[in-house]
Protein backbone atom coordinates (compact mmCIF):
# COMPACT_ATOMS: atom_id res chain seq x y z
CA UNK A 1 0.00 0.00 0.00
CA UNK A 2 1.07 3.43 -1.14
CA UNK A 3 -0.07 6.70 -0.15
CA UNK A 4 0.83 10.05 -0.09
CA UNK A 5 0.96 12.30 2.89
CA UNK A 6 1.47 15.97 3.74
CA UNK A 7 4.60 16.94 5.97
CA UNK A 8 3.22 18.52 9.34
CA UNK A 9 -0.29 16.85 9.05
CA UNK A 10 -1.94 13.70 10.47
CA UNK A 11 -1.63 10.44 8.56
CA UNK A 12 -4.99 9.12 7.57
CA UNK A 13 -5.60 5.31 6.73
CA UNK A 14 -8.03 3.46 5.92
CA UNK A 15 -8.27 -0.21 8.25
CA UNK A 16 -10.55 -2.97 8.15
CA UNK A 17 -11.51 -4.22 11.52
CA UNK A 18 -12.74 -8.09 12.06
CA UNK A 19 -15.08 -9.45 14.64
CA UNK A 20 -17.76 -12.53 15.28
CA UNK A 21 -20.31 -9.90 13.75
CA UNK A 22 -18.41 -9.21 10.29
CA UNK A 23 -16.20 -6.49 9.75
CA UNK A 24 -15.97 -2.79 9.69
CA UNK A 25 -13.94 -0.08 7.65
CA UNK A 26 -12.72 3.01 9.71
CA UNK A 27 -10.39 5.82 8.97
CA UNK A 28 -7.47 6.02 11.52
CA UNK A 29 -4.63 8.14 12.21
CA UNK A 30 -0.95 6.38 11.92
CA UNK A 31 0.33 6.66 15.30
CA UNK A 32 3.73 5.09 15.90
CA UNK A 33 3.56 6.43 19.21
CA UNK A 34 0.46 4.74 20.24
CA UNK A 35 1.31 1.35 22.09
CA UNK A 36 -2.12 -0.07 20.45
CA UNK A 37 -4.36 -0.15 17.96
CA UNK A 38 -7.35 1.70 19.25
CA UNK A 39 -11.06 2.20 17.92
CA UNK A 40 -14.36 3.13 19.74
CA UNK A 41 -15.92 0.89 22.22
CA UNK A 42 -19.19 1.15 19.76
CA UNK A 43 -17.77 -0.47 16.84
CA UNK A 44 -16.01 -3.26 19.11
CA UNK A 45 -19.00 -4.13 20.90
CA UNK A 46 -20.58 -4.03 17.26
CA UNK A 47 -18.43 -6.07 15.77
CA UNK A 48 -19.42 -8.96 18.62
CA UNK A 49 -16.46 -8.26 21.09
CA UNK A 50 -17.62 -8.41 24.78
CA UNK A 51 -16.22 -5.40 26.60
CA UNK A 52 -17.69 -6.61 30.06
CA UNK A 53 -15.03 -9.33 30.18
CA UNK A 54 -12.31 -7.26 28.85
CA UNK A 55 -9.27 -6.23 30.72
CA UNK A 56 -8.92 -2.38 31.78
CA UNK A 57 -5.57 -0.99 30.61
CA UNK A 58 -5.00 3.06 32.81
CA UNK A 59 -4.04 5.67 30.57
CA UNK A 60 -3.20 8.58 31.06
CA UNK A 61 -4.95 11.23 28.26
CA UNK A 62 -5.26 15.14 28.00
CA UNK A 63 -8.00 14.71 30.04
CA UNK A 64 -6.49 12.65 32.74
CA UNK A 65 -6.43 8.91 34.09
CA UNK A 66 -8.91 6.93 32.10
CA UNK A 67 -9.52 3.03 31.64
CA UNK A 68 -10.30 1.36 28.21
CA UNK A 69 -11.06 -2.23 27.63
CA UNK A 70 -8.18 -3.97 26.20
CA UNK A 71 -8.79 -6.98 23.82
CA UNK A 72 -7.67 -8.93 20.51
CA UNK A 73 -9.10 -8.15 17.30
CA UNK A 74 -9.40 -11.27 15.24
CA UNK A 75 -7.96 -9.66 11.73
CA UNK A 76 -7.03 -5.97 11.00
CA UNK A 77 -6.26 -5.27 7.37
CA UNK A 78 -4.17 -2.31 6.17
CA UNK A 79 -4.57 -2.00 2.20
CA UNK A 80 -3.74 -5.62 1.37
CA UNK A 81 -1.82 -6.36 4.13
CA UNK A 82 -3.75 -8.50 7.52
CA UNK A 83 -2.21 -9.20 11.02
CA UNK A 84 -4.44 -11.30 12.88
CA UNK A 85 -4.60 -11.60 17.14
CA UNK A 86 -3.92 -7.60 17.33
CA UNK A 87 -4.10 -6.25 20.64
CA UNK A 88 -6.53 -3.41 20.74
CA UNK A 89 -7.85 -0.85 23.49
CA UNK A 90 -11.88 0.26 23.11
CA UNK A 91 -11.71 4.17 23.68
CA UNK A 92 -14.05 6.68 22.47
CA UNK A 93 -11.54 9.58 21.55
CA UNK A 94 -11.33 12.05 18.85
CA UNK A 95 -8.34 13.07 16.86
CA UNK A 96 -8.88 16.14 13.88
CA UNK A 97 -12.75 13.81 13.29
CA UNK A 98 -10.65 10.06 13.00
CA UNK A 99 -11.78 8.27 15.83
CA UNK A 100 -9.16 5.11 15.43
CA UNK A 101 -5.64 5.01 15.80
CA UNK A 102 -3.26 2.17 14.12
CA UNK A 103 -0.43 2.27 16.61
CA UNK A 104 2.25 -0.53 17.45
CA UNK A 105 0.11 -3.57 18.01
CA UNK A 106 -0.39 -3.68 14.54
CA UNK A 107 2.65 -1.57 13.27
CA UNK A 108 5.05 -3.97 14.53
CA UNK A 109 3.83 -6.62 12.20
CA UNK A 110 3.83 -3.90 8.91
CA UNK A 111 7.25 -2.34 7.31
CA UNK A 112 6.69 1.11 6.66
CA UNK A 113 9.08 3.28 4.51
CA UNK A 114 8.77 7.32 4.61
CA UNK A 115 9.86 8.93 1.53
CA UNK A 116 9.99 12.71 2.39
CA UNK A 117 10.87 13.64 -1.10
CA UNK A 118 7.75 12.30 -2.97
CA UNK A 119 5.88 12.22 0.11
CA UNK A 120 4.84 8.95 -0.19
CA UNK A 121 4.49 6.48 3.26
CA UNK A 122 4.66 2.89 1.89
CA UNK A 123 3.02 -0.31 3.70
CA UNK A 124 4.44 -3.69 3.19
CA UNK A 125 4.88 -7.26 4.82
CA UNK A 126 8.00 -7.44 6.39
Amino acid sequence: MEQGYTPGSLVLVRIRVHGRNGAREMQAVLDTGASFVTIPQRDAAELGYDLSRAPQVRLTTANGPVGAPKIILSRLTVGDIEVSDVPALCLDLELAGVSSLLGMSALAHIRIVIDPKQRLISMTRP
